[in-house]
């Protein structure tokens, strides 16, 4: 059924996408730009790195990896509750929760779409970047990338899953994802390594799943992977897939209970 439903929500929103092309190019022209901003401040800052950068493929490196992760986390946080916001806004949420589908995997697959298209303009980016500044790592990596990928997305799906189904209740936008986002474009290094924060702000960002996503992802492309970063995401993919069924089947029933799902 999960299969099944999958799809058919991502053949729904290709379709959908299809008759949508100048933004999907503009998402695609906002991306290279911003690479190129990051390409930009990078030769700007050349020669003044800190030491510690030189095992993140230089500063150039460090800001390509930043800012592919940002766009898919907030894919993976943002995405779920999007869709539920838009289906909300057009009516047709009460038709797609009146099937025999479970909410838990709906709500999965509703962010499927969004976190495709993130995966695939962060690959696409950093593998073209990192190309133009013959600074891509060799195919040795790849093993050790793709373990690092896997538990970034099943440390950080959760999170998105809770705010679809906080959106079905409240009916608004979702806190949690976007704040927690917000928290890590300033804590997590997504442009400036996590060290020069103070102590405290440093201890906040150990409590990021991303800090931890974006560590284990360079130390996969760049330098030496450790075990450190790979146990931080599989704890927190362990505890958010153990924790985030109970609360999305909890909020779904209290948003029936409410009559929330027939309002916008």
């Amino acid at each position: 059924m999960t299969l099944r439903l999958a799809r058919a929500t991502l053949r729904r929103d290709l379709l959908e996408a299809a008759t949508y092309k100048t933004y999907a190019v503009s998402r695609l022209i906002g991306l290279a730009g911003l690479l190129f901003s990051a390409w930009f401040v990078a030769r700007t800052f050349a020669g003044h790195e800190p030491p510690g950068l030189t095992a993140s493929g230089g500063y150039f490196g460090f800001l390509v990896i930043g800012v592919s992760l940002s766009d898919l986390a907030w894919a993976l946080f943002a995405g779920p509750a999007d869709r539920v916001r838009q289906a909300q806004l057009t009516g047709t949420l009460e038709a797609e929760l009146a099937s025999p589908v479970p909410v838990l995997p709906w709500l999965w697959a509703q962010g499927l779409f969004p976190v495709l298209g993130a995966a695939v303009r962060a690959v696409l980016g950093a593998a073209v970047a990192l190309t133009l500044a013959d600074r891509l790592p060799g195919a040795d990596r790849l093993p050790g990338l793709l373990l690092a990928c896997g538990l970034t997305l099943a440390a950080l799906w959760p999170v998105g899953l809770l705010g679809g189904a906080l959106t079905l209740l409240l009916k608004r936008a979702d806190p949690i994802g976007r704040g927690l986002h917000a928290a890590s474009m300033l804590l997590a290094g997504v442009a400036y390594p996590v060290d020069v924060l103070p102590a405290r702000l440093q201890d906040l960002a150990a409590v990021l799943p991303t800090t931890h996503a974006l560590t284990a992802l360079r130390e996969a492309l760049f330098g030496v992977p450790t075990a450190g970063p790979l146990l931080a995401l599989a704890g927190f993919a362990a505890a958010g897939w153990s924790l985030t069924p109970l609360a999305v089947r909890a909020l779904d029933r209290a948003a029936r209970r409410r009559g929330a799902l027939v309002q916008y």
